[in-house]
């Protein structure tokens, strides 16, 4: 081997370990990126289901005003009372439903039924 194809081959190892140098540094980077990414998907994950969990919390409430609503509906249909009557007894219904550890929707619809 001459001395020329000597230090082109120094040169081109020097060449490839730089590379191979930048690489491992890339890759090392790379798995930083995707650790980041992956908290940050976490994150994300974890604030969504905190945004449904208060979507469903809203849904059931609007569910239980409507069922509510029913209830009253039905025992108008059933009785002779005024307004201020039946909200008279939907408050007692509702303070009964607590002592006894139910809820004002089903007393109500027992009592039309």
């Amino acid at each position: 081997m001459s001395q020329a194809e000597a230090d082109s081959l120094d040169v081109k190892i020097r060449l490839l370990e730089a590379d191979a140098e930048k690489a491992g540094n890339v890759g090392s980077s790379f798995l930083t990126e995707v650790g980041t990414r992956l908290k940050g998907l976490t994150a994300y994950f974890a604030s969504s289901f905190s945004v449904y969990q208060i979507l469903g919390q809203f849904r059931q409430g609007i569910s239980i005003i409507k069922q509510y609503d029913s209830a009253m509906t039905e025992m108008k249909k059933v009785t002779s009372g005024t307004n201020d009557e039946l909200k008279a007894y939907a408050a007692t219904t509702g303070a009964t439903a607590d002592a006894i550890g139910s809820n004002a929707i089903t007393l109500q619809n027992s009592a039309a039924d």
